[in-house]
């Protein structure tokens, strides 16, 4: 069990286990709009996400340091003492990834890949910028769970012919949820955290947020298994979600707090089995 808690524990010190929800999510839309994927849409996605939260971590140690210069939360200790191997690991596959995108993209993937990360980079220098408007008005959870999906479906969806159907759409909110879910059990989980970096959440700010929190997952669980019972079409996606919820909720009820971010997102992988 403790073998087992390390390795789960390692994806998340690494950044892995965010890795594996945008391939998992990137093989859902692929399946959904019956598009196939190439190596190097599975390398590029894997490496954008990798990249994203790495630079997320090191500016939150920046802040965290200035705000305490000791005690950094688990992962960012971890960035930290190794942070010389990270930043060759960083450069090298940033500049691999450039490489291959500039060699194997097509016209249509760059304009969506960088109109996408137009808006992301926009959004995070506007949260930085105005945190407690951004983060208010605009919340990370939400925020967060549209971007990392639009990112994991760019590549089906540039690939896709026929026009977008209300399934498909029902498909991609279905989707958000979820991740939504994931997001938002992580920031009730890590308050503390947040409160420590200054980081105002709307979950942050909300009373008995872990409460909340549980009730959101019930109502998933419930319209989810409603919907899959009604249009037997989405079944695939709705069981995937209220499954997704389900882990969520055991998650939710463990005490090993550092464990639950990695297990969160493991939760989230359920599209593969359906």
């Amino acid at each position: 069990m403790r073998v087992l808690e390390a390795t789960i524990g390692s994806l998340n010190l690494l950044g892995l286990d965010a890795v594996l929800v945008g391939l998992c999510w990137q093989d859902a839309a692929a399946r959904q709009w019956n598009v196939p994927l190439f190596v190097y849409q599975r390398f590029l996605l894997a490496a954008a996400i990798w990249l994203s939260y790495i630079a997320d971590r090191a500016w939150d140690v920046r802040r965290y340091r200035k705000i305490r210069p000791e005690g950094l939360p688990e992962r960012h200790a971890f960035l930290w003492r190794y942070r010389n191997a990270v930043c060759v690991s960083f450069l090298a596959i940033a500049v691999t990834a450039v490489c291959v995108a500039i060699v194997s993209c097509g016209y249509d993937e760059w304009r969506n890949g960088l109109s996408l990360a137009s808006v992301a980079i926009g959004y995070m220098v506007f949260a930085q910028r105005f945190p407690r408007i951004g983060r208010l008005v605009l919340p990370r959870e939400i925020t967060v769970a549209v971007l990392f999906l639009a990112g994991s479906v760019l590549f089906p969806f540039t690939a896709k012919q026929t026009p977008f159907q209300s399934n498909d759409i029902t498909w991609l909110i279905w989707g958000s949820v979820l991740l939504w879910a994931n997001a938002y059990g992580i920031s009730v989980w890590e308050q503390k955290i947040d409160e420590q970096l200054d980081e105002p959440t709307a979950i942050s700010q909300t009373r008995y947020a872990e409460s909340r929190y549980r009730w959101f997952l019930r109502v998933i669980i419930f319209i989810a298994l409603l919907r899959c019972y009604l249009n037997p079409s989405l079944s695939s996606i709705t069981l995937a979600v209220a499954l997704g919820a389900m882990l969520l909720s055991i998650v939710d009820r463990l005490r090993k707090t550092w464990i639950k971010p990695a297990l969160a997102d493991l939760s989230v992988l359920t599209p593969w089995l359906f």
